[in-house]
């Protein structure tokens, strides 16, 4: 099966796991995106497990990792999304919103990563 076909495939799940976090939090009264954040954050975290079993060499295939982390894992997070609704707030003069939603997605995602791969690869990730 060719490359791309794994990657579609995982982007396929991660597109709707997407469209399902969007649903869950729909009609929520908050300030900031809260399923871009959320997303963001799981999704990070996923890429760092991934990165830090396929950096184990614990037998990860080629095909697994273009569909769970190219696919899955960039279908299901949202950085274009980030940027346009930070935009956004900025635009209607949410200035806190929009620096706090890019503080947020910035730190958390990151923190998420690295705890991600923390996890499988010990202390010294």
């Amino acid at each position: 099966m060719k490359p791309y076909l794994f990657v579609g495939l995982g982007g396929f799940v991660g597109a709707i796991l997407r469209h399902a976090a969007n649903m869950g939090l729909a009609g929520k009264a908050t300030p900031l995106p809260l399923s871009t954040l959320s997303v963001n954050a799981v999704g990070s975290f996923g890429l760092g497990l991934l990165i830090a079993y396929s950096s184990a060499q614990r037998g990860l295939s080629e095909e697994w990792r273009l569909a769970l982390g190219v696919g899955l894992c960039g279908a299901l997070t949202t950085f274009s999304t980030f940027s346009v609704e930070t935009i956004e707030l900025a635009r209607t003069h949410s200035w806190r919103l929009a620096g706090l939603n890019l503080v947020l997605n910035a730190s958390i995602s990151l923190i998420a990563a690295w705890a991600g791969m923390r996890l499988l690869a010990g202390p010294e990730a």
